[in-house]
């Protein structure tokens, strides 16, 4: 009987201590135990992670669908340089700015004014008109997903605007009989010079197609200088004509200023 109960004793002592252990190893380990099951989803969801990181395409050509309203007709060229940034560059041109136009429209009160002569949205057989002008952008993109060229991203972006126009050259010298200007056949150029800085966010996706589809938008400030002739008049006596009564005349006037600048975007391209 005493020999049965040592054995049962040492028995007990043996199981308490392997389940001791066992316990403290399980403890161990809590944090870094996973089943087969997790194991191979976490194997998984690595390797999708390492395919996407290291995905043979790295280039995206695209185009903005939208910012021809705003005078622009850009082409963009964005390469992928690491898992979570890439470097996008943008050439182009600039033409008539609708946007602009309608508010300048707007603010001088529906071009009916006598000084709108040459106004921007005056776009008539006697007023100002847009020509071909040149576009360029520098745009670093950040993707937090560590997936460069899909995905959510945050982006600075800088933009070079040259807006040209040529405007009607008014005669100092004759006025129409209904007291308007008369034009020469010569014109006068004129341009605009526009830098943007902009903080955007935006989204870009790559399709099985090879199609790339991406929405962006952003705020940001645009530095303007410009240099515009206006048409004057003037109902005093003119040497020029040597009468009193209606004249015109050409003013240059200048212009340095910033103004708020906001971005809205939608881009197609093709990636490879």
């Amino acid at each position: 009987m005493q020999k049965n109960f040592r054995l049962i004793l040492l028995l007990t002592a043996f199981i308490l201590t392997f389940l001791t252990g066992y316990a403290q190893e399980k403890n161990n380990n809590d944090g870094n135990y996973i089943s087969g099951t997790d194991y191979a989803h976490a194997h998984d969801k690595k390797e999708v992670r390492r395919e996407e990181e290291e995905r043979p395409e790295a280039n995206v050509i695209k185009f903005s669908m939208l910012s021809w309203i705003s005078g622009c007709i850009p082409f963009y060229y964005e390469r992928r340089v690491t898992p979570w940034m890439s470097l996008q560059f943008g050439l182009g041109l600039t033409t008539r700015d609708f946007i602009a136009d309608g508010v300048t429209y707007i603010v001088d009160g529906l071009g009916s004014a006598p000084q709108n002569y040459n106004n921007y949205a005056f776009y008539g057989s006697q007023g100002r008109k847009s020509s071909i002008g040149a576009y360029a952008s520098f745009q670093p993109k950040f993707y937090p997903g560590r997936r460069a060229l899909a995905g959510f991203y945050v982006s600075p972006m800088v933009e070079f605007k040259r807006f040209d126009f040529t405007a009607e050259n008014v005669d100092p010298t004759a006025v129409s009989d209904d007291e308007q200007p008369v034009y020469l056949s010569s014109k006068i150029k004129e341009y605009r010079n526009a830098v943007d800085f902009t903080v955007n966010i935006g989204r870009q996706w790559l399709l099985p197609s090879k199609v790339s589809l991406e929405i962006m938008g952003g705020v940001g400030f645009r530095k303007l200088w410009e240099q515009r002739r206006f048409i004057t008049e003037s109902d005093a006596y003119n040497p020029a004509t040597g009468y009193s009564g209606y004249s015109f005349t050409n003013t240059t006037t200048w212009s340095n200023t910033y103004r708020p600048e906001f971005n809205l975007s939608f881009i197609i391209g093709g990636y490879f």
